[in-house]
Order: C-alpha cells, then sequence, then structure tokens
C-alpha cells in the first residue's frame, strides 16, 4: 500500500519484515518500473499522475538524454495509442501499454553479456486476450550490448546512441543561407526562406518558399515520395493549436498518409497531394522565422524519442497492412464494428519495433571503448547537427559549422572534434536534461562557477578556462578523453570543482563492469615537474625529456576479456601426458580442471586450457592469440558449463597488459598543450 506523506515522500506499507519505507517520487517510480510484479503500483502511477496524488514533476519528467526514461516512454505511448486506437476499440474498452526493461525482464547485467540485451513493449486490450509483443534493443546506463554479427568475433560489442538536432514535429519557417560565386568569382551570400516539414522518425522535408505553386516544388514532393516508405506517421496536430490552417491540414489526414498512387481509389499520390495543401497553408499563416540553426525551434532526437515513433510507425504500418480502411475509420472516428476482433488477433503477432540495422542506419550508434571515465562522461553527452556521414562530412561549408547565440546554456561552444567532423558533432552542456520527447531544459546555473555551466563535460575540467585561447581549450577537452589510466594516477592539485562530475556518470557502468575499472580509470592524470629548458636538441618542437620517475609514474595497465566457446562434449581436464616429468611441470601451472593459474604470465601462443571430449577421446588445446611482442597477466580465467548437452560450454578469461611510458608516446596538458617523448633518461 501506498500513502502520501508530504508533497514529495510516499509510505509504503508491506507485509513484515519489510514493514513501513520512505521514498520520494522519483524512487517510487523507479521501483514501479523495476519489476512485473509492481503492475499495480504502475497502473496507479500513470493513471493519476499529474493529480493531487502524484503531482507532476519536471525534474523526474527531464533526464540526461542518454538515460533510457521508460516510465515515460510508457505514458506518453499510453496516451498516442489511446487516441489512435479509440475511434477501433471504442470509448468503453480500456488500451494498456507496458514497457519493459531488461532489468523487468529478469535479465543479468553483472559483467559483460553473451548476448543481445533487449527490452519488450506489451500492448494489451481490454476486448481480447491476445497482446502485441514488441522487441527492441534496450541500453543499460545509456550503453547497447550487441552480439556480434561475426563468427570470429565472439561475445558481444558495446555501443552508445549519439542523438541528433532535428526540427520539431510540425511546420516551420526557416531562414537559411548558403553561398555562391559571381562572375567575377567572389563568394556571394545566398539568404532564402525555406518552409520545414518535420515528420516523426527524425524525417522533414524542406521546401523554398519562393519555389512554392511551381514545378520545382513537384520535384520536391516526388523526391519525397521516393525516399520515404508507403507510411508516412504525421505530427500531431496539437502542436499547431494556434494556426487554424495547419492544424486543419493535419487533422485531415491524421494519423498518417498512404505513399502510393491512387490511395483509395484516388488519381494521385496521397502524401503529394498532403504536401501541397499543407504548405500552401504554411507559407500563408506561419509568421515566426526562425534561423536555420536556432535550437528554439528544435530537439535533441533521444533514444527515448526514437522508441516512441518506431512503435506508433509499427502499429499504424500493421494496421493498414491488414485493412487500410482502418486508417480511414479513424480519421472519421466511426464507431467501433465487431470487425475489429479478428483484426486485433492478426496484430497480436511478436515482431522486433526496432533493431540494431535501424540505428546503424540511421547514422545514431558510436563503439563504446572508453579509456577514462571522461571519455564515458563525453560521449553519452555527444550530440550531432545534421544527418550527414561519409564523405558529406567534408562537403559541410562553413556557416554549416559555426556556434548559434541560441546554442548558449544547451552546447558546449568548446568542445568539438578538431577534424573534419568540427562544428558538426557538439556537446550537451553541463545539466542539461530532456523529456521524453526530446524537449530541451537547460541546467541549473552553477553557485560562484557560472562560467561553467555553459560547458560540456571535458571543457569544465580545464583550468582558468576563461584564459585560455579557444582553440587550445578545444584541444585541451579532446585531449583529456585521450587519457589512459596510468600508474600513479591521482587527483590534480589544482581543481575546477568539476572533477567528480565524470565519474559519477561512468560508476554505474563500471560497477556493471562493462567499463575497465583499473586505479586511474576515474582521475587518469598525474601531476608533472616540468622545466622549460634545452636538451641538446632532443626536446626541440614538441619533443619532450622524460626522466626515470615519469617513466615510472606513467606506465599504464589495460584489461581485456576473451571468450571462446567450446565444441558439444568438450570439458576442461588435464591429459594424460606421456611421462611424469610432463605431467609435473604441467601441475604447476595449470589447476586439476585443466585451467591454468591466475598470475600467470600471458604472451602469443600461450596454452589457456586443456580440454577433451571423452566420449569421442580427442583432445583440444586453447591457446592465446595475442600481436606479437605483446604481454600481460593472466588475472582470472573460468569455465561456463552448456546450458544442455546439445551445446557446448565457453572458457572466459581477463588479461590485464602493462605499458611503460617509451619514445613516441605522447604527452598531454588539460590546456591543449601536448607533446612527444623523444628521450627517455635514468638519471633524472
Amino acid at each position: 500500500m501506498c500513502i502520501r506523506d508530504s508533497p514529495d515522500i510516499y509510505r509504503l506499507v508491506s507485509a513484515p519484515p519489510a514493514g513501513t519505507t520512505l521514498v520520494t517520487l522519483r524512487e517510487l517510480i523507479h521501483l514501479a518500473w523495476s519489476a512485473r510484479k509492481h503492475f499495480a503500483l504502475r497502473l496507479a502511477i500513470k493513471r493519476y499522475y499529474g493529480d493531487a496524488l502524484f503531482p507532476k514533476s519536471t525534474d523526474i519528467e527531464y533526464q540526461a538524454p542518454h538515460e533510457f526514461n521508460a516510465p515515460f516512454i510508457e505514458m506518453e505511448l499510453q496516451k498516442t495509442l489511446a487516441k489512435l486506437l479509440k475511434p477501433l476499440v471504442g470509448n468503453d474498452s480500456v488500451i494498456d501499454v507496458q514497457v519493459l526493461t531488461p532489468t523487468a525482464l529478469g535479465e543479468r547485467l553483472a559483467g559483460l553479456p553473451a548476448k543481445t540485451i533487449h527490452g519488450r513493449v506489451e500492448i494489451r486490450w481490454s476486448g481480447a486476450e491476445k497482446y502485441m509483443r514488441l522487441g527492441f534493443p534496450a541500453p543499460v546506463e545509456g550503453v547497447f550490448a550487441f552480439k556480434s554479427p561475426k563468427p570470429e568475433t565472439k561475445g558481444v560489442n558495446l555501443w552508445t546512441l549519439r542523438p541528433r538536432l532535428v526540427p520539431k514535429p510540425g511546420v516551420w519557417k526557416t531562414r537559411r543561407i548558403r553561398y555562391s560565386r559571381d562572375e567575377h568569382l567572389k563568394p556571394v551570400q545566398k539568404p532564402e526562406v525555406v518552409l520545414c516539414l518535420s515528420l516523426p522518425g527524425a524525417r522533414h522535408i524542406d521546401l523554398p518558399e519562393s519555389k512554392l505553386g511551381t514545378a520545382a516544388s513537384e520535384k520536391v514532393y516526388k523526391k519525397a515520395a521516393r525516399i520515404l516508405g508507403d507510411i508516412v506517421v504525421l505530427p500531431d496536430a496539437s502542436d499547431h493549436e494556434g494556426n487554424n490552417d495547419v492544424s486543419g491540414v493535419i487533422k485531415k489526414y491524421w494519423p498518417c498518409v498512404f505513399n502510393a498512387p491512387k490511395a483509395y481509389g484516388g488519381r494521385e499520390n496521397e502524401l503529394e497531394r498532403f504536401l501541397q495543401n499543407l504548405f500552401a497553408a504554411s507559407s500563408i499563416s506561419i509568421e515566426t522565422l526562425y534561423d536555420e540553426q536556432d535550437i528554439n525551434y528544435q530537439r535533441l532526437y533521444t533514444y527515448s524519442a526514437y522508441m516512441v515513433d518506431c512503435v506508433v510507425h509499427r502499429i499504424l504500418a500493421d494496421i493498414a497492412g491488414v485493412k487500410k480502411a482502418w486508417i480511414r475509420r479513424i480519421r472519421k472516428t466511426e464507431p467501433k464494428t465487431s470487425k475489429f476482433e479478428q483484426a486485433w488477433d492478426d496484430l497480436c503477432i511478436e515482431c522486433p519495433a526496432a533493431t540494431q540495422s535501424d540505428l546503424q542506419k540511421g547514422n545514431f550508434l558510436l563503439m563504446f571503448q572508453p579509456r577514462n571515465a571522461i571519455e564515458v562522461a563525453s560521449q553519452l553527452a555527444s550530440v550531432s547537427r545534421y544527418a550527414v556521414h561519409g564523405d558529406g562530412i567534408k562537403r559541410q561549408t562553413a556557416v554549416l559549422r559555426q556556434n548559434h547565440p541560441s546554442y548558449a546554456g544547451y552546447l558546449c561552444p568548446a568542445e568539438t572534434p578538431d577534424s573534419t567532423g568540427v562544428g558538426l558533432t557538439l556537446h550537451l552542456a553541463r545539466g542539461v536534461r530532456c523529456d521524453v520527447r526530446g524537449m530541451l531544459r537547460q541546467g541549473a546555473p552553477i553557485v560562484d562557477n557560472a562560467e561553467r555551466s555553459a560547458l560540456g563535460m571535458g571543457a569544465s575540467l580545464i583550468p582558468f578556462y576563461a584564459h585560455n585561447d579557444g582553440a587550445r581549450a578545444m584541444m585541451g577537452a579532446k585531449n583529456l578523453k585521450q587519457a589512459m589510466p596510468v600508474k600513479a594516477a591521482a587527483r590534480p592539485m589544482i581543481t575546477t570543482g568539476m572533477e567528480e562530475e565524470p565519474a559519477a556518470v561512468a560508476r554505474p557502468i563500471m560497477e556493471l563492469g562493462w567499463t575497465p575499472t583499473t586505479n586511474g580509470f576515474e582521475h587518469p592524470g598525474v601531476d608533472l615537474l616540468v622545466a622549460y629548458m634545452p636538451w641538446y636538441g632532443w626536446n626541440s618542437d614538441d619533443g619532450i625529456v622524460a626522466g626515470a620517475q615519469t617513466k615510472n609514474a606513467l606506465t599504464y595497465t589495460q584489461t581485456e576479456t576473451g571468450y571462446e566457446p567450446l565444441k558439444p562434449g568438450c570439458i576442461p581436464k588435464l591429459p594424460l601426458f606421456e611421462n611424469d616429468w610432463q605431467r609435473s611441470v604441467a601441475e604447476i601451472t595449470f589447476d586439476e580442471t585443466g585451467l591454468i593459474k591466475s598470475g600467470a604470465p600471458m604472451f602469443n601462443g600461450s596454452i589457456l586450457a586443456y580440454c577433451c571430449n571423452e566420449e569421442e577421446e580427442k583432445e583440444q588445446i586453447l591457446r592465446l592469440r595475442l600481436d606479437p611482442g605483446k604481454s600481460g597477466i593472466l588475472e582470472r580465467i573460468e569455465y561456463i558449463p552448456p546450458p544442455s548437452s546439445l551445446f557446448g560450454g565457453a572458457i572466459r578469461w581477463q588479461i590485464t597488459y602493462g605499458f611503460p611510458l617509451s619514445p613516441g608516446d605522447k604527452l598531454m596538458g588539460r590546456h591543449g598543450n601536448k607533446g612527444v617523448i623523444s628521450l627517455s633518461l635514468i638519471h633524472i
């Protein structure tokens, strides 16, 4: 039983020995979505959220963009699908949506998983026993685990999703500036007003206002018809409540239009007819004009927003696939008939709402192999400005890479790659949050440190940032993400006060065992005593001469985990050696199960385990494959038994490699200063 004691404190009363527990609304929502058994509490929160019992809270609705906001994804889907399906199921029926995270499904998350981590969306209708089940890749603390598709690559790969700035759903009038050259080859500025229709799914259609009603506009409509799918989901008309002309056109065609010729027996493509009517109404009735880069008409297309769009699109596509007349019934809000029960049974199949290939095609995924906690926090806060990749990145002009004044407080002005992606990949400012639809909200300003409120995780760690050169600050933020966790790593003597924030973001992922936990991962740097003086030409240009203490302090270690499946029937076991001397030597290094003992030095070709198949009387020797010259120390090794006799088990191990400072290594400072080790001395 749940009792509200104060505006933000609730009392949970349960049977002994648990008794009474006091929790906040945030903790109560987390508890309700942590397991399926809390269904009643979840249902109560969804029904009464925003009322006196569970008051609306923007602090809970707005979360870090990398967090999977399962409770409010569920509430958003519940609201959208109830409106969408009510003409089909009737006012007396109930549509219930459940978004089940891996934790709620009972997935084991500690340690690197051996399979893709999934979640599930379940949609139930009170008028039928069957229910829809839509699977999706589920992030854990912002990190996805996908099983490698390549047979030679064992285990899983870790990825993060980089969200993208896209226009908010609806129609917008923007000012676009491009450059061309006149007859004297001088650059000339060419501003133009563009009408932008933003659709769910991060798709948008642009039409210059000067081309409206001309043959050029017909080319835009036909190009959109070629790119978009058979079903084009429309934004909600409520996004343009103040504009009757635009909202009227959207209401007429909502929830979707068919991108096919002669839809409903007509003579033209329904999508093209819709675009003609919408852009004609928008050109007349929309007055507000935004810069193309202005963040005030844009949202952040996070994975939470992506999931809402995917589920709605999947359901509309399935409904239209069963019977297109159901879409017309939704538009006209006709009363339901008994025939929908049959259609519901056809819809209740288990299928994916989204897949890894969908995310890769959208250029959303980034490989997750962090070197330190700063890189973890920075990668989770990275943002893409445009849907460009490959050679398209190089073709983006300078005007598309510059910071816009509206970015202040939302995007860091300094943290961006110093490569071809400069200005195209940005990072969120500290404390920026967004809701399930991607609407942004600035973080609270820092008392006595206001300038750092507008900086990203990396740039906020640069001391005396206001006195640093802009280009060097950009390089310093990048250097911090590249730092390796060294042997003598410690907190810096000169701090900015923000050093614990990256560690706080990375710690939940570290506790899962999905990132290294070596010394210095949270604070990878070392304070060094530096002398500015010549040393026989060895430190000319970017050369650095290092002493013995520096060499010892800057040795870094790297821990890697390996995984090797065994054939069915094959288990670790010491073989029968030809003589007692060979067996005595093997027993020193290997245990009685045939696995090598922890602490053993490992090289390329080292034996990890002896295995045998007693039924077939075959032996298998598992050897380590490393790059030539690479060596390490075995931390642990274990045998994973198979789930049944039809499958084989597996060997999993963890090895730590050491890398001392040597010539050719790069040393970096927080201010963007850097150099390369040219000479390592012993006596200084």
